[in-house]
């Protein structure tokens, strides 16, 4: 969780805060239920709209929208005529969601579904330059594998959450099964050693795994 921050990561999320009207009023939502925490922070988005940017990334596929702020925020890293689809299976925080970024400066960008995304994306056919995977964790492993062939050449694929708050490494901060532990090293170990990809790990505060497509 991100709701408390060490003094480091409370000057990240200074340094980089994009002091947007449409952002502070989805942190407010999400501070209103309690759901502050769960999303990525300024310091994130930063990280996000530096390999948007350095790598002319136009086509963005997010799995987990929850109330919108990673999505809004590489929204605005995007260029003009770029586009990032965002799926939540959520019906409720979908519709929150909505009404956050409907009328938006960003929303010509921004196409939300409410969907299952394993299912989505055994049904999607689009490619992308960019899938940004924060959504049940138990299903992160299935997410990168069906999100493979859905990237451009040289696309890039980035889970967040991927040291599961701590479990990953062995000093675990909420009770996560040993099959979703296992889960998350999986994704992160799965194609380190495979000639057609690169992969590392930013130590963000809850973890952040970069998978580059070489081909």
């Amino acid at each position: 969780m991100r709701n408390q921050p060490t003094n480091k990561e409370a000057y990240l999320n200074s340094l980089f805060n994009l002091d947007d009207p449409v952002l502070t009023e989805i942190e407010h939502q999400l501070k209103h239920d309690d759901r502050w925490g769960i999303n990525i922070g300024a310091h994130e988005v930063s990280i996000l709209s530096y390999i948007i940017k350095s790598n002319n990334i136009k086509t963005i596929l997010e799995v987990g929208t929850l109330y919108a702020f990673s999505t809004y925020g590489m929204a605005l890293a995007l260029p003009e005529g770029g586009h990032i689809t965002s799926l939540e299976k959520d019906a409720k925080t979908h519709q929150i969601a909505k009404g956050l970024i409907s009328g938006s400066p960003q929303s010509n960008k921004i196409k939300l579904i409410n969907c299952d995304a394993k299912a989505h994306l055994h049904e999607e056919t689009n490619k992308y330059d960019l899938i940004f995977i924060d959504a049940n964790k138990s299903g992160y492993l299935d997410y990168l594998n069906l999100s493979l062939s859905l990237l451009n050449s040289h696309g890039t694929i980035i889970g967040d959450n991927t040291f599961l708050f701590g479990n990953v490494y062995g000093e675990g901060k909420s009770n996560m099964s040993d099959k979703n532990i296992e889960i998350m090293k999986e994704f992160n170990r799965t194609l380190i050693s495979n000639k057609d990809y690169v992969v590392t790990m930013l130590p963000t505060k809850e973890g952040m795994t970069l998978i580059k497509k070489l081909i």
